[in-house]
């Protein structure tokens, strides 16, 4: 999911620098106007508003493609970590059924044309049958309203993420601009936390449709809207880890709690018989209600009876002590991941 928020931030860096650069070449307009009979032709305002269209539509398609790529990559790794399509969040396994046979009837799309129906069915029959947890996720990015928040919140309780505008404002950076911005967002509509977003769609609609009134924003607004969709793209992004996180965390067979802790990063406990080595990672839960829940710690040091070593190899339970990179507290629990 990284590469896509980051190419996402990407696009939208590089259309800021394109608003400056064209802001700068309504000057050189006017000197070449004296001069050119077809430019005289074309008043500046004209020209504004093709290039306000284009950065609205730039920006808006460059915000749908993110919200359908993301959304696969945390299809992809859902199926990674699951043996069985049971497995799978519920509302998956309720929509997968309906969302599979609407793409079917869309494949002369030409967005689609890249999907067979004998696949689709195969992939259906194998999760349906055989319990195979291999997803069409094609289907699960299929849409068809613009991403307004409200649009993008239904979107996403289709894969079992419910309550989104409410949720993603519980995580950085998102949360951060709220609280600096507001007294107390968390009793806003989110009808005015998210108008950024809900104009972009509105405008975006409107100049596909020709509509012939559309208001202009300036620089330093247009800016504004698009800082706005990298917070959210970001915090979205990690509200989608901590979730993936958090199935990943009930598919494992054993949760430990720490014995103790030393220097908030040496952490003691029983390992009940599992095996472990330097490059797993210990998959940490919070219970205190601070966001993200979940996160990762790589494992820099094992000892067993003060010694040092690089593997537990399951067998009777004993009593260790590993060293991590990041701090830990004892009212956490956690689980081992091995990853390789």
């Amino acid at each position: 999911m990284n590469k896509v928020l980051q190419d996402f931030i990407h696009e939208m860096e590089f259309l800021k620098t394109y608003i400056k650069l064209q802001k700068k070449s309504y000057s050189n307009y006017f000197r070449s106007s004296s001069r050119d009979e077809d430019i005289v032709l074309l008043p500046i305002a004209k020209i504004k508003q093709f290039d306000f269209n284009s950065y609205i539509i730039s920006i808006y398609g460059a915000y749908e493609n993110f919200i359908e790529q993301i959304l696969s990559e945390y299809l992809k790794k859902l199926c990674t970590i699951v043996s069985t399509f049971s497995q799978l969040p519920e509302e998956i396994q309720k929509n997968n059924l309906v969302k599979t046979m609407d793409i079917i009837k869309k494949l002369e799309y030409p967005k689609y044309k890249h999907l067979k129906s004998d696949y689709l069915i195969e992939i259906l029959h194998k999760n349906m049958n055989e319990n195979h947890p291999h997803l069409n996720i094609d289907a699960f990015k299929s849409h068809t309203a613009n991403f307004k928040i409200g649009v993008v919140e239904s979107y996403f309780s289709s894969v079992g993420i419910n309550n989104l505008s409410k949720n993603i404002t519980n995580y950085s950076p998102l949360k951060d601009y709220l609280e600096s911005e507001y007294t107390d967002y968390q009793t806003l509509k989110n009808s005015i936390i998210f108008s950024k977003i809900d104009t972009v769609c509105d405008t975006r609609n409107g100049i596909a449709h020709g509509v012939k009134s559309i208001q202009l924003l300036g620089e330093t607004v247009l800016n504004e809207h698009i800082d706005f969709f990298v917070l959210f793209s970001k915090s979205l992004s990690n509200m989608l880890n901590d979730y993936f996180l958090d199935i990943l965390f009930s598919l494992q067979a054993t949760v430990f709690s720490p014995m103790h802790v030393f220097q908030k990063n040496i952490v003691c406990f029983n390992t009940s018989g599992i095996n472990l080595n330097n490059h797993s990672q210990i998959l940490i839960k919070r219970e205190n209600g601070k966001y993200p829940k979940h996160f990762n710690l790589n494992i820099l040091e094992i000892r067993k009876d003060n010694n040092p070593t690089d593997t537990i190899n399951g067998g009777e339970p004993i009593d260790i002590s590993i060293k991590v990179n990041g701090e830990v507290n004892k009212k956490v629990s956690f689980t081992i991941v091995n990853l390789t």
